[in-house]
């Protein structure tokens, strides 16, 4: 089964171009997580500008990996969100979605890291 926090045909893109684990799919959680934080932190720092200019670059890293609840989410934010009140509003369905996603590439990881394993112990 495919894991619906990531868009089906992503998911099955990663699996048909890596044939072992991607060094890119695990920086997908550390990218994701530490844009999530300079959202955060810029939010409580009241820096609007540069909530929407984290939001653009979670967006697009989310969107490159088929995250898309998070990366439309994250195009929310950096578009239309009218303050820091409504960013504060849209946050925990921010990181409940950047969390699902990281859980769906870390699925694909493994997997593709076991189908590594066994094809190796076959040969």
């Amino acid at each position: 089964d495919l894991p619906c926090a990531i868009s089906t045909s992503i998911c099955l893109n990663l699996e048909t171009i890596c044939s072992a684990p991607n060094p890119r799919l695990a920086m997908f959680s550390s990218s994701c997580w530490g844009q999530f934080s300079q959202i955060n932190r810029y939010k409580k720092s009241r820096q609007v500008t540069a909530v929407r200019r984290s939001a653009h670059d979670l967006k697009s890293v989310c969107a490159q990996f088929g995250a898309i609840r998070a990366s439309e989410i994250a195009r929310t934010m950096e578009a239309e969100l009218p303050d820091l009140e409504a960013v504060k509003a849209v946050m925990p369905a921010l990181k409940d979605s950047v969390e699902n996603a990281a859980t769906a590439i870390q699925q694909v990881q493994d997997e593709l890291a076991a189908g590594n394993r066994s094809g190796r112990s076959a040969a």
